[in-house]
């Protein structure tokens, strides 16, 4: 590996150039996911395109990456893609907001205020 693209956290070691696939990877699957409104008091809508027809699950966690709830899992198809979720049932605090397509996973936080 070219040291130049080396990013040292600590004693763990992480080559810039696989954070670049990564995120290209993440870029060719999902554009547009948004999450408002945030912070939000009773209900959370979810918004995204798929690039692709794939898989897709969407969580909510916890700070602690404990799932909270399932909201979807099953196969989309390409297109734009709009969930409303009822934020009744969680109590106040800070949660992730996990959208999953073809196994790559990106999260957003999420403020809720009771």
């Amino acid at each position: 590996h070219d040291d130049k693209y080396l990013l040292t956290l600590g004693k763990e070691k992480l080559y810039l150039f696989n954070v670049i696939k990564y995120l290209d990877i993440i870029e060719d699957e999902i554009t547009n996911y948004n999450i408002y409104p945030n912070p939000t008091q009773d209900k959370i809508i979810i918004e995204y395109y798929l690039n692709h027809s794939a898989n897709v699950k969407i969580s909510i966690s916890n700070l602690r990456g404990n799932i909270i709830d399932e909201i979807i899992s099953g196969y989309q198809n390409t297109g734009s893609h709009t969930l409303n979720y009822p934020a009744a049932n969680l109590l106040s605090g800070s949660y992730f907001i996990n959208l999953e397509v073809n196994g790559v996973i990106t999260s957003k936080k999420l403020i809720l205020i009771q």
